[in-house]
């Protein structure tokens, strides 16, 4: 039994890289441009809003550190592993060795979850700072934020070491043109599954609870707007309420783009075979994230979005005003340039 699946698992692995190396003249032209847009822009949108809150110290509050965190896993993500899904989509096969291919594993694997947990522990910080406030200033303090970020990379280091001591394998898959743990064994699958199930529950119900708040305190506002005394407290809570809105569109951009995949990830669990287009397809949303991601933050923050303005202006656009001042593409305004003889200064 174990030796037919397994010849009917190696028969379906060569028809997926047969499918990768014979794909239509366009395929292999718009997969990996496509694939290299989503590298560009992913780099382009994390690099500025991480340098935003460099320059501003006074925008990385508690929640932002958080947000932060989630940014810098896109950027190592865009820089690390898009070059060779990008390179791999163009050559229609996997160009390295077994022990490169188990460094991207690892390292896919790593920031994938470090992705995840992230997102879980900003839903949960907004959660207890909307539902109980009480207990926020108690649980929030720094020195816990950065125990919660450092575990949080430590976890998905240890847990991405579990193949490389044979709770299963990173091998190549064609269907996603990535090293996945797609050769891991079944205990190691249910354990990934269940840890996936567990964290989008723990961040619907966050969520869900959040709203509830929000659309409390809209009512709250509206019954008590003739009122005067509260109202800072009042303002306070409104700003609380709209960052957690911000958070909200990104849990949401999240589940439109993990859900699938693993929905897909659970049907090739019970041997079920998903389309190479749907599965590509998934990969592609799953990289889309990093692209979205700083996007929403900057358009639903608008101290944020006013900061990355002035950061995107200050370091694009005054540059290339500079540049056209000093190099004039036109030569009529080109400044003049005197020689002035050291003699006629002398004699003057």
């Amino acid at each position: 039994m174990n030796q037919s699946t397994s010849r009917s698992n190696d028969y379906q692995l060569e028809q997926l890289h047969y499918k990768l190396e014979q794909r239509s003249s366009e395929q292999m032209i718009l997969e990996p441009f496509f694939a290299a847009l989503i590298m560009v822009l992913a780099v382009f949108g994390n690099s500025l809003v991480i340098l935003t809150f460099y320059k501003n110290k006074n925008l990385l509050t508690i929640p932002n550190f958080f947000v932060l965190n989630l940014l810098i896993t896109d950027l190592l993500m865009a820089l690390t592993i898009l070059p060779v899904f990008v390179l791999t989509l163009g050559r229609g096969k996997w160009m390295f060795d077994d022990t490169v291919c188990t460094v991207q594993g690892f390292w896919n694997f790593t920031l994938f979850s470090v992705t995840l947990f992230t997102l879980t522990a900003i839903s949960i910080n907004r959660f207890i700072r909307i539902v109980y406030p009480a207990h926020y200033s108690v649980i929030y303090i720094w020195k816990n934020v950065y125990a919660i970020i450092a575990g949080i990379w430590f976890f998905c280091l240890l847990s991405s070491t579990s193949p490389l001591w044979g709770l299963g394998r990173y091998a190549f898959n064609p269907n996603t043109a990535l090293c996945t743990t797609g050769g891991g064994n079944e205990i190691f699958r249910f354990i990934s599954h269940v840890v996936m199930l567990i964290i989008m529950l723990i961040i619907a119900i966050c969520n869900f609870r959040i709203v509830k708040a929000v659309r409390s305190h809209s009512n709250n506002i509206s019954r008590n707007k003739s009122r005067t005394n509260g109202c800072i407290v009042q303002e306070r809570r409104g700003e609380e309420i709209h960052i957690s809105k911000s958070i909200s569109i990104v849990v949401g951009v999240f589940s439109f783009c993990w859900i699938p995949t693993y929905v897909m990830d659970s049907l090739e669990a019970h041997d079920i075979m998903v389309p190479r287009v749907a599965r590509l397809l998934g990969i592609f949303t799953i990289l889309m994230d990093s692209v979205l991601n700083p996007f929403v933050f900057g358009l639903t923050n608008k101290k944020l979005r006013l900061a990355i303005r002035e950061t995107f202006r200050e370091t694009f656009v005054t540059r290339i005003q500079r540049h056209r001042y000093v190099f004039p593409s036109r030569p009529e305004l080109r400044p003049n340039v005197i020689n002035v003889s050291p003699i006629n200064v002398i004699s003057a």
